[in-house]
């Protein structure tokens, strides 16, 4: 299916028809639909009518599935398991709790764990937000050095939230919690940073949790708010941007939105984008270029 980009050979197809004449003793119904490519069409229904005939399903190649199917799949997994006992993991919906019943997000443990350890070890603090959209969306998410006025150098970084491995036990699914842990590679960056006396501006990236699409532009403008409010009302000369993750993209925002006085006070842009590509820069050809170099 080249048009809505499954890719999904006829024997893919195949193989599916093959898999569904399991359930219900067999009885299927295959209903087409017409508008797509009428080559890949016709070649998949052949597959299918095949196996109903009783003909095996042709031999499939190498199965390599990406990481977008594979996510896919498994939150129509989590969905349909309010609905199918068969199904792990169990969706445990908030608003389904019992009286009496305390469910706390486990991003919400981590970031309450993450920012009393950061003020416990390094003494950095929240950044106050506004009680708009910001504040309910990034409250303690951003901390900064406490003398951060006073640096001349400043250290703005944006990553991904530390990696939570959790161990769960096969028959229910519950995390075996004594097993599971929290990996956070961030605090090398940090004491490196504060050890050499310079200052930190650190943003912790929170999971999509709703409306993936307004993602990018609540960062972008939590960045500019940033920006705006401790970096341009300060005494720094030098600022080095870091982007990890997802960090790479909002930035890139920040560059654009900030332009002038990015190019003013940025001396380095340090972008690690894990599996995705470097986003580039391109509002104007000077600014694209000072990106570059």
């Amino acid at each position: 299916d080249p048009i809505g980009e499954n890719h999904v050979s006829p024997n893919g197809f195949g193989h599916m028809t093959h898999m569904l004449k399991t359930l219900a003793n067999g009885k299927l119904i295959l209903a087409l639909e017409g508008g797509y490519n009428l080559d890949s069409i016709s070649k998949s229904a052949l597959a299918c009518v095949k196996v109903l005939l009783g003909e095996p399903p042709g031999k499939l190649g190498p199965i390599i599935p990406s990481q977008d199917c594979m996510e896919t799949i498994h939150h129509v997994i989590r969905t349909q398991s309010k609905y199918w006992n068969c199904l792990a993991p169990v969706y445990y919906a908030t608003e389904d709790r019992l009286p009496g019943q305390l469910l706390v997000d486990m991003a919400e443990m981590l970031k309450m764990y993450r920012t009393k350890n950061l003020y416990s070890k390094y003494k950095l603090i929240p950044v106050p937000l506004s009680d708009g959209k910001l504040g309910q969306r990034f409250t303690n998410l951003a901390c900064c050095s406490g003398d951060l006025y006073n640096k001349e150098v400043v250290f703005f970084f944006v990553h991904d939230m530390a990696d939570f491995r959790a161990d769960t036990r096969a028959t229910s699914n519950s995390i075996n919690v004594s097993n599971s842990y929290m990996i956070d590679t961030v605090y090398l960056y940090i004491e490196t940073i504060l050890n050499n006396n310079h200052g930190i501006i650190d943003v912790d990236i929170p999971p999509i949790i709703s409306q993936p699409k307004n993602e990018n532009q609540d960062l972008r403008e939590l960045l500019i708010f940033l920006w705006d409010n401790l970096i341009d009302a300060s005494n720094t000369k030098k600022v080095i941007l870091i982007g990890a993750g997802r960090g790479c993209r909002s930035l890139t925002g920040l560059i654009s939105e900030r332009d002038y006085s990015v190019m003013e006070k940025v001396v380095c842009t340090i972008m690690i984008p894990g599996p995705n590509e470097v986003p580039s820069v391109s509002k104007r050809a000077d600014l694209s270029t000072w990106y570059q170099s």
